[in-house]
């Protein structure tokens, strides 16, 4: 009896733990798209799409080191590079900034589908 129901407790901290990430990294992802949205509007707009950049490139950080305990560095490592060309496509005011974040926002929300929780996940 004992036995079962450590296996029980054990399940549910598991189930809790997915459940949790999950919730962390849709909000994240969110967060990160939605000023990747502000930063495509600053730049259809012609305004100076930089603060937004970098306000991407602050969250980036702080979401890059919680990920980095739970995936694969180099699926992050490739948002990364990403993350960074964006300051010199802001700066230079290129094409290329409106498909780079648009990328980036695409990559956020598989790795956020990703780490959502699946049975076969805990077998």
């Amino acid at each position: 009896m004992k036995r079962t129901i450590i296996c029980i407790i054990l399940t549910a901290a598991i189930l809790i733990g997915a459940a949790g990430t999950a919730v962390y990294t849709g909000k994240m992802t969110e967060r990160l798209c939605g000023i990747g949205e502000e930063i495509i509007e600053a730049y259809e707009n012609d305004e100076d799409s930089l603060p937004g950049v970098e306000r991407f490139a602050e969250e980036w950080e702080s979401y890059y080191r919680a990920m980095s305990m739970l995936e694969n560095t180099g699926v992050l490592m490739s948002i990364d590079v990403s993350v960074s060309r964006l300051s010199a496509l802001a700066n230079t005011g290129s094409e290329e900034l409106k498909a780079e974040t648009q990328s980036i926002c695409r990559q956020l929300e598989e790795l956020h589908r990703r780490q959502l929780p699946h049975l076969s996940s805990l077998l």
